[in-house]
């Protein structure tokens, strides 16, 4: 989809990170990946949040750290600013309290800086549709992690694709980060749906946020 500059219509990304090379790298990456793209790099988080009062932007990826600076002040300005900027955290922080208090603040996906290029794809297709995304190497321990909500009769394979699919990943994602075939991730989904009595891929991400299952 981000191959074909026609299905982005607003094409500007920022990136906000002080580490040089990591920044410079992630912007070339962007501009292979999309076609056209208009990529500003920003190291200081007050500087860039000027550019966003005047300019408008499809895309903001930033860290989580900025000179050992937390950066949740910055994105809840933003939100008054440009409250349909897309937002996409890229750290090596890998905490998952840092995940869901991030995804909690209103930012569309987090990934880790240990992603690749085709997550990172993903991740701009999904959120530019409405959808959350997390990368794999975090959902992995999102799902082995306490279970938050255990009266729902899920068992335990259930609530795994459950929290997959909240986090943003498609079948395919879901049978790889899983070991298990896509036929039984659908027949998976098919029995979460029946047992909450739930009818679309929206309504079980609304579940998994409401529950804290991830």
């Amino acid at each position: 989809m981000l191959n074909d500059a026609s299905d982005f219509p607003a094409n500007r990304v920022m990136l906000l990170d002080d580490h040089d090379l990591f920044g410079e790298s992630l912007g070339l990456m962007i501009e292979k990946m999309v076609p056209g793209a208009q990529v500003s790099y920003y190291k200081i988080a007050s500087e860039a949040l000027q550019e966003l009062e005047v300019n408008k932007y499809r895309y903001l990826l930033t860290d989580i750290t900025l000179g050992g600076m937390g950066v949740e002040g910055f994105i809840s300005d933003i939100k008054k600013h440009a409250p349909d900027l897309l937002i996409i955290i890229v750290t090596s922080v890998v905490d998952l309290r840092a995940v869901k208090k991030f995804m909690d603040l209103g930012v569309d996906a987090y990934l880790s800086k240990a992603t690749n290029s085709y997550e990172l794809k993903v991740a701009m297709e999904k959120v530019a549709v409405g959808k959350k995304f997390i990368s794999s190497d975090l959902s992995a321990e999102l799902i082995s992690g306490p279970q938050l909500y255990q009266n729902n009769n899920l068992t335990q394979k259930e609530l795994e694709v459950l929290k997959l699919i909240a986090a943003g990943h498609n079948v395919r994602g879901t049978s790889e980060t899983m070991g298990i075939s896509p036929y039984t991730v659908m027949a998976h989904r098919r029995n979460i749906m029946k047992k909450l009595k739930l009818h679309s891929a929206a309504e079980l991400v609304g579940y998994a946020y409401k529950n804290k299952l991830i």
